[in-house]
Protein backbone atom coordinates (compact mmCIF):
# COMPACT_ATOMS: atom_id res chain seq x y z
CA UNK A 1 0.00 0.00 0.00
CA UNK A 2 3.12 2.27 0.79
CA UNK A 3 4.47 1.20 -2.11
CA UNK A 4 2.01 1.87 -4.33
CA UNK A 5 1.21 5.61 -2.51
CA UNK A 6 4.98 6.51 -3.17
CA UNK A 7 4.97 5.15 -6.97
CA UNK A 8 1.60 7.37 -7.30
CA UNK A 9 3.14 10.83 -6.07
CA UNK A 10 6.90 9.81 -8.25
CA UNK A 11 4.57 8.91 -11.43
CA UNK A 12 2.67 12.23 -11.78
CA UNK A 13 6.05 14.13 -11.71
CA UNK A 14 7.39 11.41 -14.24
CA UNK A 15 4.79 12.39 -16.58
CA UNK A 16 5.14 16.05 -16.65
CA UNK A 17 8.75 15.23 -17.37
CA UNK A 18 8.99 12.76 -19.55
CA UNK A 19 9.14 14.47 -23.16
CA UNK A 20 9.51 10.83 -24.70
CA UNK A 21 5.88 10.33 -23.49
CA UNK A 22 4.65 13.29 -24.72
CA UNK A 23 6.20 12.27 -28.00
CA UNK A 24 4.08 9.36 -27.64
CA UNK A 25 0.97 10.84 -27.25
CA UNK A 26 1.78 13.01 -30.06
CA UNK A 27 2.19 10.20 -32.23
CA UNK A 28 -0.95 8.89 -31.40
CA UNK A 29 -2.93 12.20 -32.19
CA UNK A 30 -1.28 12.47 -35.71
CA UNK A 31 -1.87 8.66 -36.42
CA UNK A 32 -6.01 9.51 -35.23
CA UNK A 33 -6.23 12.96 -36.07
CA UNK A 34 -5.21 15.78 -38.11
CA UNK A 35 -2.05 17.40 -36.75
CA UNK A 36 -3.25 20.92 -38.41
CA UNK A 37 -6.18 21.16 -35.45
CA UNK A 38 -5.88 21.54 -32.19
CA UNK A 39 -8.59 18.92 -29.90
CA UNK A 40 -7.92 19.68 -26.33
CA UNK A 41 -10.97 17.15 -25.37
CA UNK A 42 -8.38 15.93 -22.39
CA UNK A 43 -6.64 17.52 -19.86
CA UNK A 44 -3.35 16.46 -20.64
CA UNK A 45 -3.68 17.87 -24.01
CA UNK A 46 -4.11 21.07 -21.77
CA UNK A 47 -1.63 20.98 -19.19
CA UNK A 48 0.99 19.83 -22.64
CA UNK A 49 -0.07 23.02 -24.61
CA UNK A 50 0.88 24.64 -21.33
CA UNK A 51 3.83 23.34 -20.41
CA UNK A 52 4.55 24.29 -23.73
CA UNK A 53 4.21 28.20 -23.62
CA UNK A 54 5.87 28.11 -20.23
CA UNK A 55 8.78 26.56 -22.23
CA UNK A 56 9.34 29.74 -24.00
CA UNK A 57 7.69 32.45 -21.53
CA UNK A 58 8.59 31.04 -18.47
CA UNK A 59 7.77 34.01 -16.82
CA UNK A 60 4.03 33.82 -17.43
CA UNK A 61 1.63 32.82 -14.73
CA UNK A 62 0.11 29.57 -15.10
CA UNK A 63 -3.01 31.00 -14.38
CA UNK A 64 -2.92 33.54 -16.97
CA UNK A 65 -1.87 30.83 -19.64
CA UNK A 66 -5.07 28.51 -18.54
CA UNK A 67 -6.98 31.12 -18.86
CA UNK A 68 -6.18 32.29 -22.24
CA UNK A 69 -6.31 28.40 -23.76
CA UNK A 70 -10.32 27.72 -22.36
CA UNK A 71 -11.29 31.32 -23.69
CA UNK A 72 -9.90 30.47 -26.86
CA UNK A 73 -11.34 27.17 -26.52
CA UNK A 74 -14.71 28.62 -25.98
CA UNK A 75 -14.43 31.25 -28.88
CA UNK A 76 -13.31 28.90 -31.77
CA UNK A 77 -15.45 26.39 -32.98
CA UNK A 78 -14.23 22.56 -33.23
CA UNK A 79 -12.56 21.87 -35.26
CA UNK A 80 -9.77 24.47 -34.19
CA UNK A 81 -7.08 25.09 -37.10
CA UNK A 82 -3.61 24.42 -34.96
CA UNK A 83 -2.97 28.63 -36.00
CA UNK A 84 -5.69 29.69 -35.71
CA UNK A 85 -5.80 28.44 -31.98
CA UNK A 86 -2.15 29.70 -31.21
CA UNK A 87 -2.82 33.02 -32.63
CA UNK A 88 -6.23 33.20 -30.47
CA UNK A 89 -4.22 31.98 -27.39
CA UNK A 90 -0.86 34.82 -27.90
CA UNK A 91 -3.43 37.27 -28.76
CA UNK A 92 -4.79 36.64 -25.02
CA UNK A 93 -1.37 36.13 -23.59
CA UNK A 94 -0.41 39.67 -25.38
CA UNK A 95 2.92 37.71 -26.63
Amino acid sequence: MLAQKENQKRSNYLIIENKSLWEKIDAKHKARFNSNFVLCEEMYEISYIIEAILEFYPKLPRERITNAIYKSLREIPHPRLRKQFWKSVSEKLSV
